[in-house]
């Protein structure tokens, strides 16, 4: 009895121990999420109808330039997931921290050693802090913006290849180039006016 007791005893729920199973939660869950979202199917419709179009009898000049639409669309939307996810995580994990900072130094049920709150605050401070300049540092934003503008001007130029006669294939080949090279100039230079790139024009 007397070793039952104390196996019972050692398993006493602390604030601590609370507090870390709380913290677990919220971090497995928007985790989760995070991971859910990534799955989510995106231009499917565009994809599947443009796949058709080129089961049809086209010349090799003309599925080249198909497979190109698919291909460079497939790799903008997988970036703009990607550049996505990272951009609002550090916005979401930055925010976080930093609300964390405070609210750990005024913690007195779950954490009662002073010193133990002041190193959690200026932690958690000092990675808000990093996270917002990372974010900044790698342009995050810019780079999910412009990859979903990319995406975007292609699924048009998809559209249009599927409904043209597709004789014009320098037509084509030259909107291809176009929006990959606004894509890349809005990234490095951040100019919205590089966005005229992508306007189809005939």
């Amino acid at each position: 009895m007397d070793q039952m007791e104390s196996v019972r005893g050692s398993w006493k729920l602390t604030p601590q121990f609370l507090f870390a199973v709380l913290a677990l939660l919220v971090i497995g869950t928007l985790f989760y999420a995070v991971w859910k979202t990534g799955e989510i199917p995106r231009g499917e419709g565009f994809l599947n109808m443009l796949r058709e179009v080129l089961k049809a009898d086209l010349s090799p000049e003309q599925r080249s330039i198909g497979n190109a639409i698919v291909d460079n669309y497939s790799e903008y939307r997988d970036n703009t997931v990607r550049w996505s996810g990272t951009y609002h995580s550090c916005l979401f994990f930055s925010a976080a921290l930093g609300a964390f900072a405070g609210l750990v130094l005024k913690l007195e049920f779950f954490l009662k050693n002073a010193d133990l709150k002041k190193d959690l605050a200026a932690f958690s401070a000092m990675s808000s802090a990093l996270l917002i300049t990372f974010s900044s540092v790698g342009n995050f934003q810019t780079h999910w913006q412009a990859n979903r503008l990319a995406a975007a001007r292609m699924e048009s130029l998809g559209y249009e290849f599927a409904a043209a006669d597709r004789k014009d294939l320098v037509y084509f080949s030259k909107r291809i180039g176009e929006i990959s090279f606004g894509r890349n100039q809005e990234i490095v230079g951040g100019s919205e006016s590089s966005g005229e790139a992508g306007i189809p024009k005939r």
